[in-house]
Formats: C-alpha cells, sequence, structure tokens
C-alpha cells in the first residue's frame, strides 16, 4: 500500500459558502448557442417534448472574491413548431410559442441594456452583463446524497445594469 502526503490536514479544510439569495451582475462567458435538448438527443419527437435550447454560460461579476466568478449555466427553451400547437399556458393563458419568444426577447434586453430587438432577431454575446436573481436549490441527481447549491430559476429574467 502507498502513502500519500496531502498538502494540509483534513482539519484545516475550508468548505464551500452558497451565496445569499439575491440579485448579481453576471456576464455571459461564452458565445451562447441553440443546442437539442436531452429528448430530441433521444429521438423524441416535438409532440414528446424534443426541442432545443439556448445555452447561455454565466459567471458573478464582483469585487467580493466569494461570490466573483461564480458560474451558471441556463439553459433557456428555443421556440419550434409544435409550440404553436401545444395548449395556452395554463396559468397565463399565453401561447406557448409567444412565451417562449417574450422570455427570449427579456434575456436580449437585459444584457443588451434595455434595447428591445426589431423584428425576429435577438443577440446574446460573450462579455455582455446584466443583473440575475440567484437562488438557493438542492441538486438531487444522487438521490442518496442531496447537495444544496445556487441556482439560476428557470423562470428567471434578467434586468439591464
Amino acid at each position: 500500500m502507498a502513502d500519500f502526503k496531502l498538502p494540509k490536514g483534513i482539519d484545516e479544510i475550508v468548505e464551500g459558502k452558497l451565496l445569499d439569495e439575491g440579485m448579481y451582475v453576471v456576464r455571459i462567458t461564452d458565445e451562447p448557442q441553440v443546442v437539442d435538448n436531452k429528448k430530441k438527443q433521444a429521438g423524441m419527437s416535438a409532440e414528446e417534448g424534443a426541442g432545443e435550447n439556448l445555452i447561455v454560460k454565466l459567471r458573478i461579476q464582483s469585487d467580493k472574491p466569494d461570490e466573483n466568478g461564480r458560474a451558471f449555466t441556463c439553459y433557456l427553451p428555443w421556440p419550434n413548431e409544435a409550440d404553436a400547437l401545444r395548449p395556452p399556458n395554463p396559468f397565463s393563458g399565453q401561447p406557448r410559442l409567444d412565451e417562449k419568444i417574450q422570455k427570449l426577447v427579456m434575456w436580449h434586453a437585459a444584457f443588451n441594456g434595455g434595447t428591445m430587438p426589431k423584428g425576429t432577431k435577438i443577440k446574446l454575446e460573450a462579455g455582455a452583463e446584466a443583473r440575475i436573481f440567484v437562488k438557493k436549490g438542492v441538486d438531487n441527481r444522487d438521490q442518496d446524497n442531496p447537495v444544496e447549491r445556487n441556482e439560476i430559476g428557470f423562470n428567471a429574467i434578467p434586468e439591464p445594469l
């Protein structure tokens, strides 16, 4: 059996600390991309939920070292032709296609200084900044060992700086 020396003792390990829930300035770190969602990758149909997501990678920008650089990935549902055939949102009554487009328009506005897009094009690019709400959540992927973490909620809408 081999022995290995750690760079510091196990009693010196510093635990991670969750951020407080609230608004944080974030920057897009990579060019956002539209990619197939897991259901589409598995060969399912649009009626079964197959579609695409706009992936936006973000990092917190802060003067506080314990906040700065925290990373998040947002998966924004990309509109498709099947959304026009789906029933409206039961809570708001808004058509599903319009709901997805409206969310993308709000992301565009936030990361472009409040400027609304024109026509059918939105712009999200690396280096753009906005504010977004970060909350506390639980990662349940390992059912035996759920882990508390910070996350950006699925319905989060960023705000312009």
